[in-house]
C-alpha cells in the first residue's frame, strides 16, 4: 500500500512533546493541561480555553539524571519522563494533572515537582494530584466525581478562568467523541482478512490524538479516514495476525518492528492503545455530564490499578474477546520491565508462607473475633485454623485476622458500657480496611457475639465481594439444680434474675453462676448474638444451621467446613461465571431485609437487632426504615417464645427445624417475599424444599442436622459431643415453633423476678 498522504504529518508529531499543534494552541491562547496517564478524564482537560496532552518522552537517550533520583529498578517509561522533564523538554505545560496511577509515575512526577522542572516564568502553573478508585463500584464513582471537581475543574477555573459548567464539559465530550468515532472507524478496517491501514500507521494516528490537541486533528483524521476508505489493500498475505496487548507502549517504532517481521498488528490494548480509550463517551440529559463521565472510566477502565477483582479475572476473557473480534491468529503480551504491579505483594505472601504454585487460586479474608474474653468466642482460634485447612482443600488461599470483640455481659454496670456499641463500627472499618488493603477475592466472617456479628455485615455490605457468614454458635443451656432439689434449665438471664431476687441465698446464686454457661458459644436463649445469627441466615448470608446449631457439638464443625467450601464456590461463581447474583446486595435486597425482620418478630428476638438491621441497611444502600420495622410488626405473630421471652432453649428451636423452620411457617402464612435467593440457593422455595422439615421434600441431610442435642459437657472447647435428640420436633402447636394459627401464648413469659 502507498503511504498515507498525512503520515508524515501524524509522525512528526510525535517527535517530541512540545509539537506543532502545540505550540499553535498556545499561540491562540489556549493553556496546555498536561497529564500522565489514562485514569484522568481526558473531555475534562480538552475544555473551551484548555487541551490535554499526554506527556511522551520519544527518542530519548542516556537516562542518567532520572536514574540518579529514582534508581535503576523503576520503569524507564516513567525514568524518560523525568529525564525528558529535567532537561526541560515539558516547559512549555501550564499546568500539570497526576492521577494514583503507579507507584513509577507517582515518584516520577513527584520528582519533577520537586526538582523544579515546570512552570517557570508561569504565574498560575500548578501540580494536582488525583485519589483513583480501586474498586469499580458506585462508591468509586462518587469518589472520582469528586477528585475531579477538587483537582481538574476547580484549579482550571481558578487558575485560568476556564469554563467548567456542565454545558463546556459536554461540549468536550462531543469533540472527544468525534476524535473516537474517527479512530474506532479507522480500526475497523483491521478486521478484514485484506486490512486497509498497518497496525504501524493505526498506532501512529491513535497516538497523536494523545499528545496534540484534538480540535487540530479532527480535519487531517477526517481526510485520513475518507483515503483509507478508498485506499487498495495490500495483495500480501500477511504471516500472522497480532493481537498486542501489555503496558505502556508510546513508540510506534515496536509496532513497525513486528510487523517488519511479516505479521500483522491487529489490534492493541494498553495505555495508549485505541481500545477502550478510545471508546465514545455516551451522555443522557438525565444526569451531569461529569458523573456519566466518571461512571463511563470507573466501569469501564482496563488498568489493574483501577481493576476490582472481577475485571482482573476478566481480563484474560477480555482480550480473548479482542482476539477474536480482530481475528488474531495470536496475542502478544508485551511488558515493561518492572512494570510489575503485582510482584511486591506476591514475594509477601510467598513469604507469609503461600506457596506460588497456589498463585491464581481465589484470596479469601476470614475475618475471626477470636477473643478470650467472651465465651461466645474463646474457641474460634481453632475455628479459624478449621476454616482455612478446608479453604486450602477447596481450592482458595486462606488469609486470616482478627477484630476485636466486646462482651455486653461483662462490659456491664461500669464505663465499659461506654465501649460497647461503637465497637460495632471499629468492627465494620477493621473489616472493610484488611479486605481492602489487601485486595482479597472473597471473604468469610466468624462472628458470634452482639456487636461483631452486625460490624461484619455491615462490612460485607460495603465490600460487596462474595461472602459467607458462619458463626461460633450458641451456647447449651446450663441445668442448674435448686435449693429445693428442682432441677431447671437455666441460662445467663436466670443469674441475673437470681441477683435481684432476695430470696436467693448466696450459696445459691454461686450454684447459678457456675451452671448458667457451660460450654463455649453465644449465650443460651435469644438475646443479641443469637437473634443476630439467626437474622443473618434468614437474610440469606448464612447457611442452614448458623443460628441454631450449638458450638460444643460435631454438627457445628460440619457447618464450618460447608461454610469454607461455600466461599470458594461463590467466588468461582462470580469471578469465573460472572454471576454476580452471590454478591452480598444481590442477596440482601429490601424483600430479603423485610422477610429477615418477618422472621425476627416471628421468633421474638432481640429489640437490638432493629438497631442493627437499620444500620445494616445503611450500608447495603437499601431503603429499609423504621417504619418498615413497625409496619412488620403490627402484621406478623410472635411464633416462636425462646428465652428469655419463654421457657424454649435455642436447641430447642434447633430441634424443631431452626431458622428454616421458621420461614417455613411464615412461607406457608404468606408472610415472606418468594423472590430472594441465598449463597447457597437460586430461591427460597428451593431452600425451604430441602430445609424445612414440615415439608415431604426435606432432606434426610436436614433432618439429621436438626436433631443435633445439648451434650451436656461442661467444657470451653467446642464440637465435644455427637449427641442426638430421639425424633424431631414437628408439634407446630405445642412445641418450640408454632404455625400462624397458633401463635405462641403470652402465658410462656416468666414472671418477673
Amino acid at each position: 500500500m502507498r503511504d498515507l498522504k498525512h503520515l508524515t504529518y501524524f509522525e512528526d508529531l510525535l517527535q517530541e512533546a512540545n509539537n506543532a499543534l502545540v505550540v499553535q494552541a498556545q499561540a491562540e491562547g489556549k493553556k496546555c493541561v498536561a497529564f500522565v496517564c489514562e485514569n484522568t478524564p481526558e473531555p475534562l482537560m480538552n475544555l473551551d480555553n484548555t487541551f490535554g496532552v499526554r506527556l511522551h518522552a520519544p527518542n530519548t537517550g542516556s537516562m542518567d539524571i532520572a536514574t540518579y533520583y529514582m534508581t535503576s529498578l523503576l520503569c524507564e517509561t516513567s525514568r524518560s519522563l523525568l529525564e525528558r522533564a529535567v532537561e526541560g523538554g515539558f516547559n512549555f505545560a501550564d499546568c500539570v494533572i497526576a492521577p494514583d496511577g503507579c507507584t513509577m509515575i507517582n515518584r516520577c512526577v513527584e520528582n519533577m515537582e520537586l526538582l523544579k522542572t515546570m512552570g517557570a516564568g508561569k504565574d498560575h502553573f500548578f501540580y494536582e494530584y488525583m485519589e483513583i478508585p480501586l474498586k469499580a463500584d458506585d462508591n468509586g464513582v462518587d469518589l472520582l466525581v469528586l477528585q475531579c471537581k477538587n483537582h481538574i475543574l476547580k484549579p482550571l477555573h481558578d487558575a485560568f478562568g476556564t469554563d467548567v459548567s456542565d454545558a463546556a464539559i459536554r461540549r468536550a465530550v462531543a469533540e472527544h467523541n468525534r476524535v473516537c468515532a474517527l479512530i474506532r472507524a479507522l480500526g475497523d478496517f483491521r478486521k478484514k482478512a485484506r486490512p486497509r491501514i498497518t497496525g504501524y500507521e493505526f498506532h501512529v494516528l491513535t497516538l497523536a490524538t494523545y499528545v496534540a490537541p484534538k480540535y487540530l486533528l479532527i480535519d487531517k483524521l477526517e481526510e485520513t479516514l475518507e483515503e483509507v476508505r478508498s485506499r487498495e489493500p495490500e495483495e500480501r498475505a500477511y504471516r500472522a495476525r497480532i493481537a498486542l496487548v501489555g503496558s505502556e507502549v508510546d513508540d510506534s517504532e515496536f509496532i513497525r518492528l513486528i510487523e517488519d517481521t511479516g505479521a500483522y498488528v491487529c489490534a492493541d490494548r494498553f495505555c495508549f492503545g485505541s481500545l477502550p480509550g478510545r471508546d465514545p463517551i455516551v451522555l443522557t440529559d438525565e444526569e451531569d455530564a461529569l458523573t456519566q463521565i466518571c461512571r463511563q472510566y470507573v466501569y469501564r477502565g482496563q488498568c489493574p490499578r483501577t481493576m476490582n477483582m472481577a475485571k482482573v479475572y476478566g481480563r484474560k476473557q477480555y482480550v480473548a474477546d479482542i482476539a477474536r473480534e480482530y481475528h488474531a491468529d495470536g496475542i502478544l503480551y508485551e511488558q515493561i520491565k518492572f512494570c510489575d504491579p503485582w510482584a511486591g505483594a506476591r514475594a509477601l505472601y510467598r513469604a507469609a508462607g503461600v506457596d506460588g504454585k497456589d498463585f491464581g487460586k481465589p484470596i479469601i479474608a476470614i475475618a475471626n473475633s477470636f477473643d478470650e474474653f467472651l465465651p461466645g468466642h474463646v474457641h474460634l482460634n481453632k475455628v479459624g485454623r478449621l476454616i482455612s485447612d478446608a479453604i486450602k482443600e477447596a481450592g482458595g488461599i486462606p488469609r486470616e485476622f482478627n477484630t476485636m470483640a466486646v462482651d455486653d455481659g461483662i462490659a456491664m454496670g461500669h464505663t465499659g458500657m461506654l465501649y460497647s456499641l461503637p465497637s460495632r463500627d471499629i468492627i465494620a472499618d477493621t473489616v472493610e480496611y484488611q479486605v481492602n488493603a489487601h485486595c482479597a477475592d472473597a471473604l468469610i466472617c466468624i462472628p458470634n457475639c452482639d456487636k461483631v456479628v452486625p460490624g461484619m455485615l455491615m462490612a460485607a455490605l460495603r465490600l460487596n465481594i462474595p461472602t459467607v457468614f458462619v458463626s461460633g454458635g450458641p451456647m447449651e443451656a446450663g441445668t442448674t439444680v435448686l435449693a429445693d432439689g428442682t432441677v431447671k434449665s437455666t441460662d445467663l438471664i436466670d443469674v441475673m434474675y437470681a441477683t435481684a431476687d432476695d430470696s436467693v441465698s448466696d450459696e445459691e446464686l454461686l450454684n447459678y453462676e457456675k451452671t448458667v454457661c457451660p460450654t463455649c458459644g453465644s449465650c443460651a436463649g435469644m438475646f443479641t448474638a443469637n437473634s443476630m445469627n439467626c437474622l443473618t441466615e434468614a437474610i440469606g448470608l448464612a447457611l442452614p444451621g448458623n443460628g441454631t446449631i450449638l458450638a460444643s457439638h460435631s454438627y457445628r464443625k460440619d457447618l464450618f467446613e460447608r461454610a469454607a467450601k461455600q466461599v470458594v464456590k461463590i467466588a468461582h461463581q462470580y469471578y469465573d461465571d460472572s454471576d454476580d447474583s452471590v454478591l452480598p446486595r444481590s442477596i440482601a435486597t429490601k424483600e430479603a431485609f423485610e422477610n429477615a425482620m418477618t422472621m425476627d418478630v416471628a421468633m421474638g428476638g432481640s429489640t437490638n437487632t432493629v438497631l442493627h438491621i437499620l444500620a445494616m441497611a445503611q450500608s447495603a444502600d437499601v431503603d429499609f426504615t423504621l417504619d418498615d420495622i413497625e409496619r412488620i410488626s403490627h402484621t406478623v405473630p410472635c411464633i416462636c417464645k425462646a428465652s428469655p421471652s419463654g421457657k424454649w432453649e435455642i436447641s430447642d428451636v434447633h430441634r424443631a427445624g431452626g431458622i428454616t423452620g421458621i420461614l417455613g411457617e411464615l412461607d406457608r402464612a404468606g408472610k415472606l417475599h418468594r423472590d430472594v435467593h441465598s449463597i447457597d440457593y437460586k430461591s427460597l422455595e428451593d431452600k425451604l424444599n430441602d430445609w424445612d422439615i414440615m415439608r415431604d421434600t426435606c432432606t434426610e441431610e436436614a433432618k439429621q442436622m436438626y436433631l443435633a442435642a445439648p451434650g451436656h459437657i461442661v467444657s470451653p472447647e467446642p464440637w465435644t459431643h455427637t449427641t442426638l435428640f430421639d425424633s424431631l420436633d414437628r408439634d407446630r402447636v405445642n412445641g418450640a415453633i408454632h404455625d400462624i394459627d397458633h401463635p405462641a401464648p403470652r402465658a410462656l413469659f416468666p414472671a418477673p423476678g
